[in-house]
C-alpha cells in the first residue's frame, strides 16, 4: 500500500504546475474570469444564480450513477466521472460549457485517488496541468485542480471534501444525506468546447 501510495505521490508531483504543451490565453482568461468563465459557476450550490436547467438542455435517463436523470447529453464521452461517483447536480455556464457535481461516500474515494483517476482517464489529452488550490480561509491542503486541454475542448476537475453543511444546499438533500454521508468527496467537472482556430 505505502509503494501504491508513493507512486501515486510521485505521479502527481510530476504533474504539479507542468503545463504539457501549455494552457493557451482563452483558457487562461476563463479562468480568470473573462467571458463565458467559471467565475460564473459558484463553489458551493446555494447559490441564487446557478439552478438545474433541465428544460435549457436535454439530460439522460436515470441509472445507479445518476438517481435523478441530470447527465447531459451533450457531456463527452471520453470524460467519465469516477467510478464510485454519483451525479447530484448539473448545469450550464459561459456559451455551451457544462458542468457536473457528482458526490462519493468518502470512505470510497479520497480528493488524491479522485484526481489520480482522472489524470488517468484524461491522458489521451493534448495537455493536463494539476494544482491546489488553498481552502476558502486561505489554508493549504484545498481542493486538487486538474486542467485539460485538446485543439477544440477545455476540461477543469475539482475534487475536494465537502465542507459541513454542503449536502443540505443540494437538491434532494435527504436522499444525498442518507446516500454519501453529511461530508463526502465532491468532484465538480467543467467542460467548454472551444471556437475553432484555438
Amino acid at each position: 500500500m505505502a509503494l501504491g501510495l508513493a507512486i501515486v505521490t510521485l505521479a502527481l508531483a510530476g504533474c504539479m504546475n507542468a503545463g504539457g504543451k501549455g494552457i493557451a490565453a482563452d483558457r487562461q482568461g476563463m479562468e480568470r474570469g473573462e467571458s463565458g468563465s467559471l467565475s460564473e459557476v459558484p463553489s458551493a450550490i446555494g447559490n441564487a444564480d446557478v439552478q438545474v436547467q433541465t428544460e435549457q438542455y436535454r439530460t439522460m435517463d436515470a441509472s445507479p450513477s445518476d438517481p435523478y436523470g441530470l447527465m447531459p447529453v451533450g457531456w463527452p464521452e471520453d470524460v467519465p466521472m469516477h467510478p464510485d461517483a454519483l451525479l447530484a447536480f448539473s448545469g450550464e455556464f459561459g456559451v455551451g460549457g457544462l458542468y457536473l457535481v457528482t458526490v462519493v461516500p468518502s470512505d470510497l474515494a479520497t480528493p488524491l485517488g479522485a484526481q489520480t483517476f482522472h489524470l488517468e482517464s484524461l491522458a489521451g489529452w493534448e495537455s493536463l496541468q494539476v494544482n491546489e488550490e488553498r481552502t476558502a480561509a486561505g489554508k493549504e491542503s484545498g481542493a486538487l485542480v486538474i486542467v485539460a486541454e485538446r485543439r477544440n475542448a477545455w476540461l477543469r476537475v475539482i475534487s475536494e471534501r465537502a465542507v459541513p453543511g454542503f449536502i443540505g444546499a443540494l437538491p434532494n438533500s435527504e436522499h444525498w444525506l442518507e446516500t454519501v454521508g453529511p461530508e463526502p468527496i465532491i468532484i465538480r467537472l467543467y467542460y467548454a468546447v472551444l471556437p475553432e482556430g484555438n
